[in-house]
């Protein structure tokens, strides 16, 4: 009598995986008993990874990677969920519907839903002309439009190394990179340090100069060095008015010159002393009667 033994190795299971909507799923095939299982569920852009599913019931606490040990043949469905929400974890070139490119930072998140790019942490961006902005956290990029919008406000730094902090509402316009303030204006503070209040102003992103889109009335800083006091000075400022963002002399189109605590700058005198020209003797006088009557008064409009 002889008896015969086959050896047997070890049982072999399937996985078996499938994928909803919204996503692909790696990690299925055959396995050993007692092999480690590790399942992979990545979700397309604008999806979220919903969970793991067996015979229609929830795999409970299983993550987007799912590991476990093959015991039996399974088959586990990957679910996803449509949010019209995706976020960039690198940053990146990003193609809006108008076909202009941006350079977004990590972190960006787009969604569908608004057709809005929103950068909630600020960071730098490149719009389509190549300008590099580093923006104020919660700016927006329209998708459709390319138009950047600082819907909190705050610090931005131009293309031409100037830093303003300009207020909620404030836009970029993203082939010439021309800041614009919205229409009821607000406080800027420029490079230079100084604090004015204006009416819709243009920045100019190279120069950094500041130029009146719509006639109105503004704020100077007042008497005491670069930071606000209490002594308003108003200054009437129609259209093409500027401010120069590192003295904060503001001149208006007729040529009207007036440093930040009111005073008017001074003019160089004309050597042929005649013609309806100021003498430098009176200029200089009129300027002094100027600032004084300025910081005369608590609210001066000039």
């Amino acid at each position: 009598l002889e008896a015969k033994f086959t050896a047997e190795g070890p049982a072999s299971y399937t996985i078996t995986t499938n994928a909803g909507d919204g996503g692909t799923v790696n990690g299925g095939g055959s396995y050993t008993e007692g092999a480690e299982v590790k399942l992979v569920a990545t979700p397309n852009i604008y999806y979220s990874f919903d969970g793991w599913y067996e015979d229609g019931a929830k795999i409970p606490d299983a993550g987007s990677t799912y590991t476990f040990t093959a015991s039996s043949d399974r088959t586990i469905e990957a679910r996803f969920t449509y949010s019209g929400i995706a976020v960039l974890p690198d940053s990146g070139e990003v193609t809006l519907n108008n076909g202009g490119k941006f350079i977004v930072p990590p972190g960006t998140i787009l969604n569908a839903n608004t057709d809005k790019l929103t950068i909630p942490d600020g960071g730098e961006i490149t719009p389509p002309n190549g300008d590099k902005f580093i923006a104020p956290p919660a700016t927006v990029i329209d998708v459709n439009t390319g138009k950047i919008t600082l819907s909190e406000g705050g610090k931005i730094k131009l293309p031409g190394s100037a830093e303003f902090i300009v207020p909620k509402g404030t836009t970029v316009d993203p082939n010439t990179g021309v800041m614009t303030l919205p229409d009821e204006g607000g406080e800027i503070k420029l490079p230079g340090g100084w604090p004015f209040i204006v009416p819709k102003v243009l920045i100019d992103p190279d120069s950094g100069l500041v130029t009146v889109a719509e006639a109105g009335e503004i704020t100077l800083p007042g008497a005491d060095s670069a930071l606000a006091t209490d002594d308003d000075v108003v200054l009437r400022a129609p259209v093409k008015t500027t401010i120069h963002p590192y003295t904060g002399v503001t001149t208006t189109p007729d040529g009207s010159g007036y440093n930040p605590d009111g005073t008017p700058t001074e003019k160089e005198p004309d050597d042929t002393g005649g013609g309806g020209c100021r003498s430098g003797a009176a200029a200089w006088i009129l300027s002094l009667v100027a600032a004084i009557t300025v910081m005369k008064k608590k609210r001066s409009v000039i």
